[in-house]
């Protein structure tokens, strides 16, 4: 029995996990901070912004196929790029990338 469609919202994976990069000031404003303790703030806080990007969201992005990729630049301030190494399981890599910050990141869904 397949699943209906309209169970899954309108993005690829790749694209949902690239949306914790609308809190990217957080990443800007820790690399300028003195304070090791305040940059420790400013990396929890980003940590957090993930599961704003899903309130209220209850649908489930498509899975990417094998060696997808997505990509997403906001206006010279960063640029990121995500791809999709591995089907069974299921595992995305991702990497963003700024004068101020590099972010490397995956995600390995298990249920």
């Amino acid at each position: 029995m397949a699943v209906p469609v309209y169970f899954n919202e309108p993005i690829s994976m790749l694209q949902k996990v690239s949306e914790v990069l609308e809190y990217e000031n957080l990443l800007v404003s820790a690399s300028k901070e003195p304070d090791a303790g305040k940059r420790m703030l400013y990396l929890a806080a980003f940590g957090v912004a993930n599961y704003h990007c899903s309130q209220n969201r209850i649908s489930k992005p498509f899975n990417p196929i094998l060696g997808e990729t997505f990509e997403l630049s906001d206006e010279g301030n960063f640029r990121y790029v995500s791809e999709q190494v591995s089907h069974h399981p299921p595992i995305s890599a991702g990497w963003a990338t700024s004068e101020h910050y590099d972010l490397w990141m995956n995600t390995a869904m298990k249920s």
